[in-house]
């Protein structure tokens, strides 16, 4: 199916005008800007050798070449971006021709007629869940064109189908295929000026630092000139703010406009869908790459990582109750059952707009699919395996181990993989209802309060069915909503309008909504707690009639007393992180030693805690033997952190080490005292009627 030039939509139009007023209004400022500081220049030169000719002698020549090298460093300030080039590291990337990869190729160029664009320069392969256009570029790409380059993710074609990844594709091309899309690669490059003149400037620092320690009377100058600079800078973040905000404007039309190129490529429903999987894909390969970065110490990596990337998209496809077709989860990202939030906020700083918002324009379009195969992407390539395994071993080459590392078969990483999975789940009887809730928000004596030894007419399935988790998710969507809602009403989050259920609010309006939304999460809270009082009471029930009643009790008594303390153990953990922040910023050598003294009474307070950890029962499920190593090597000695003039890296390595490993305890012995109730709870339902 060929994509006809596609007239533009008004809010297209509207971004497209809002960013050729930005570029112009940049030319504008930067020409003044240029010529000020041209100006400058110009007087500080003449003056510079007017002092030197007109009096020669030291101080003369001096003050002359510091006044001449002022007025140099401020205009080379502002051209410096022209001799800037953006190249794009292509280190994790693999080229492939045509010959390599017939039929792959034989796709794009079906795409490139379709789109009636350029065939890409050069079609490279990447480890990721993505696909891309990219180009190295200049100042000078504004006004001589650059041809661009495809990457292609192998993360990608591991989880779409032909039709999904020739969409995904053809979305890629249709940014440039639609001559009104040359706008945005002017606003792209305009935003590249700006950013390389506010924010990429360390070599020009350095440089004008070395220039500076030369003489005192050149520092002076440098001094002049930065302050100069420091006024240009200014003017330039709020151009750049402007011009951002409608490049980012320009940027979510855009997405919607490559959307509709590919739709009339592939047909809505092939894009809906891959687009739909895309975050899901992404984070199961990063679940993946965590599984080997913890097995990092054990020196285990494996040969191919996308076999592994399978399995877990099928794996928890099937635990997240996805419907399956052409062995691939559909997920629909305009139905989470576990997102009930109803606040909807145009974000103008966003470069994409949400998935759900494109999801709901393509079905707009309704555009049939064409005849393509349905099975997996992979059988487009004749030699994937090859490739899979050297982007694999591209992911692993910076890793640094101990030993010779081994490589981990799929079969080990399947009963692995499960074993975490079952180690950090609780059980599906449940049906999520825990995974964002604690059965411990209600005291002791109040459960026991309502208790009913006889109770045991709802069964676990009603206790935790669709209802009840309706009310978890709808809880945490109003505390979500909520927050966003009061960081927008103190200025922390700038907003012009906003959308809740369906009805736009202005600013003006969102203390009133404040309070509804409160009480209607007080109401819900009302609901939660009563649903609560009744589980318990059912497993109080069970837990009497097997006589396991003062075990079930225990349960919730460890749990409660750990919770009751968890809040302030946290904010230590919180507090040390604060305390030692200075140690990753550049900070002069007596603040270094200042802030390391009055971390002193801190670092005691630290030993002191993982001493408890060590010692009591609780803590020791969620201490590992290396974690444990760590612990009692950082309290058996006094350590130093700095000795003048370097950080002592070794001793750093076992404080951070010792500052996570007691936050990562704390979380995971609320982990598993919480699991450990709940598990035998379910051993209560499994056997009742025994």
């Amino acid at each position: 199916m060929e994509a006809k030039q596609i007239p533009m939509s008004p809010d297209f139009k509207v971004n497209l005008i809002k960013a050729i007023f930005s570029i112009a209004f940049f030319i504008l400022v930067y020409l003044i800007l240029l010529l000020t500081g041209g100006l400058i220049t110009a007087i500080a030169i003449f003056f510079g050798l007017t002092i030197i000719v007109m009096r020669p002698s030291f101080i003369t020549i001096m003050l002359g070449l510091g006044l001449i090298g002022m007025g140099v460093m401020i205009f080379v300030f502002l051209i410096k971006f022209i001799f800037k080039r953006n190249v794009v590291d292509r280190s994790h990337l693999i080229e492939i021709k045509a010959e390599d990869e017939p039929r792959l190729f034989a796709l794009l160029q079906e795409i490139v007629d379709e789109t009636k664009t350029h065939f890409p320069k050069k079609v490279y392969l990447s480890s990721v869940v993505n696909a891309s256009v990219f180009y190295d570029s200049s100042f000078w790409s504004m006004f001589f064109p650059v041809k661009k380059n495809l990457e292609i993710g192998l993360g990608l074609v591991n989880g779409v189908s032909e039709a999904e990844l020739k969409a995904i594709l053809a979305h890629e091309f249709g940014h440039f295929s639609q001559q009104s899309m040359k706008v945005g690669s002017y606003v792209y490059h305009v935003n590249q000026v700006l950013y390389n003149l506010l924010f990429e400037n360390e070599t020009f620092n350095h440089w004008l630092q070395r220039w500076g320690s030369i003489s005192t009377y050149f520092g002076i100058f440098v001094w002049l000139a930065l302050q100069i600079i420091r006024g240009i800078q200014w003017i330039l973040r709020k151009v750049y703010d402007i011009v951002n905000l409608s490049y980012m404007g320009l940027s979510r039309a855009m997405e919607f406009h490559a959307d509709e190129v590919a739709a009339r490529v592939s047909g809505s429903a092939p894009m809906i869908t891959g687009l739909s999987r895309l975050e899901f894909l992404d984070t199961v390969f990063s679940d993946v790459l965590n599984h080997y970065s913890n097995k990092i110490a054990a020196s285990i990596k494996t040969q191919n990582v996308y076999p592994q990337h399978r399995f877990v998209m099928q794996f928890l496809a099937k635990a997240y109750k996805y419907p399956i077709q052409n062995e691939l989860p559909l997920i629909d990202s305009n139905n989470n059952p576990y997102n009930k939030s109803k606040l909807v906020i145009n974000n103008q700083w966003a470069s994409h707009p949400d998935t759900s918002d494109r999801v709901k324009a393509l079905k707009a379009l309704d555009i049939p699919a064409t005849a393509m195969e349905q099975q997996a992407a992979d059988h487009l390539f004749d030699q994937l395996p090859l490739w899979q395994t050297q982007l694999t071993q591209k992911l692993f080459n910076g890793v640094e181990y101990q030993t010779p590392p081994q490589d981990e078969d799929l079969h080990s990483f399947q009963g692995d993989y499960l074993a975490n999975y079952e180690r950090n789940s609780f059980s599906s009887s449940y049906n999520g209802y825990y995974d964002q809730h604690n059965p411990v928000n209600l005291e002791l004596d109040e459960l026991l309060a309502t208790a009913d030894t006889t109770d045991l007419s709802p069964s676990a399935s009603a206790l935790f069915g669709t209802s009840a988790i309706d009310l978890i998710y709808g809880a945490s969507a109003l505390e979500n909503d909520l927050a966003w809602l009061k960081s927008i009403q103190k200025r922390e989050y700038v907003v012009k309008t906003l959308d809740y259920a369906g009805q736009k609010y202005a600013l003006k309006e969102i203390p009133q909504l404040i309070t509804r939304l409160q009480q209607e999460l007080d109401e819900v809270e009302v609901k939660i707690k009563s649903q609560d009082l009744a589980i318990f009471r059912y497993f109080y029930a069970l837990a009497q009639k097997s006589s396991q009643a003062e075990t079930l009790v225990q349960h919730y008594q460890t749990l409660i007393a750990y919770d009751r303390s968890f809040a302030e153990k946290q904010q230590l953990g919180r507090e040390l992180q604060f305390r030692v922040q200075f140690i990753q910023e550049e900070t002069p050598f007596n603040v270094i030693e200042n802030n390391l003294r009055l971390f002193q009474e801190w670092e005691e307070k630290l030993k002191t805690a993982l001493e408890q950890m060590l010692k009591e029962p609780i803590y020791q499920a969620a201490i590992s033997p290396e974690l444990s190593a760590y612990f009692q090597q950082y309290c058996e000695k006094q350590w130093q952190y700095f000795i003048h003039p370097e950080y002592q890296d070794d001793a750093l390595a076992v404080l951070f080490a010792c500052i996570n490993g007691y936050g990562t305890v704390l979380q995971d012995t609320y982990f598993y005292l919480k699991k450990d109730l709940l598990n035998f709870q379910v051993e209560l339902e499994e056997n009742k009627d025994k």
